[in-house]
């Protein structure tokens, strides 16, 4: 198993749980190529943070993985 649920312990409103980085197949340009890919879990209070926050969240850290780049673009 690549992945777990991460528990929240008080006083904690989130976390960030990461299993292990493994070749999965992907498409690419038509054809089955194996790439590195890893699985990200994440749990949160719904009392502190509404889902559609949490899912921004992963999909920006998702994004900053895959091109690590960004992190140096210039904001403008």
């Amino acid at each position: 198993m690549d992945g777990g649920i991460p528990l929240i312990n008080h006083p904690e409103v989130g976390i960030l749980g990461m299993g292990r980085l493994v070749d999965r197949p992907h498409v690419a340009h038509g054809a089955v190529v194996a790439r590195p890919s890893v699985t990200l879990s994440l749990s949160f209070d719904h009392r502190v943070a509404d889902g559609a926050e949490a899912s921004r969240f992963l999909s920006v850290l998702e994004d900053l993985v895959a091109e690590p780049g960004l992190l140096l673009a210039d904001p403008v």
